[in-house]
């Protein structure tokens, strides 16, 4: 029996597109090119999708957004420079006794210490209202790093929170952080 994918699996290896073109790029800011990221995903997605129709699906939507991706890598790069990927973080509370968590797709680091954390959506990022109201994961992300949450690295502030829509021609949509402060 052949299994179909799923959202859950276009999800993870989509991310693993994006995690690793930035992940090579970060070591080598040359490669950021639009061919540099179609050459990670025709690789990634060869190895992790069976389904030769998901597969084509899969890499034109990739394509459609690789320049948008691609201008936009370059300005994030020249903020600050990748350094966490797919990592927990977590702290835990006294009153009463839990634990908080979040997973960051992305989270960089420029020379004053101040963090920059991306995730990313293979479908429509939450609007603002959204974010604040029900998709509060980047706002739970940035408090936690601001109450050292995140093992690897302590930044001292949180600069920049925002969404990175893979979807259509792509969209970036900060997280309110001057709204909902995570402190």
């Amino acid at each position: 029996i052949q299994h179909a994918p799923n959202a859950m699996h276009r999800g993870t290896v989509i991310h693993k597109v994006f995690e690793e073109f930035v992940s090579d790029t970060a070591k080598n800011g040359i490669l950021i090119t639009e061919e540099t990221l179609l050459s990670v995903a025709h690789r990634i997605l060869e190895a992790e999708v069976p389904w030769p129709t998901d597969r084509i699906q899969w890499r034109v939507r990739i394509e459609k957004i690789a320049r948008w991706f691609v201008e936009n890598e370059r300005t994030r790069q020249a903020i600050a420079k990748p350094g966490l990927f797919e990592t927990k973080g977590g702290i835990d509370m006294a009153n009463p006794p839990f634990r908080v968590t979040a997973k960051a797709d992305r989270i960089d680091l420029n020379d004053r210490a101040e963090a920059f954390v991306y995730d990313y959506k293979t479908g429509i990022a939450p609007s603002k209202d959204r974010q604040l109201q029900f998709d509060v994961q980047l706002l739970v992300t940035a408090a936690l790093i601001l109450e050292g949450g995140f093992d690897e690295f302590s930044p001292r502030f949180v600069a920049d929170a925002r969404y990175i829509s893979l979807a259509g021609d792509g969209a970036e949509v900060p997280a309110p952080l001057e709204e909902c402060p995570p402190e």
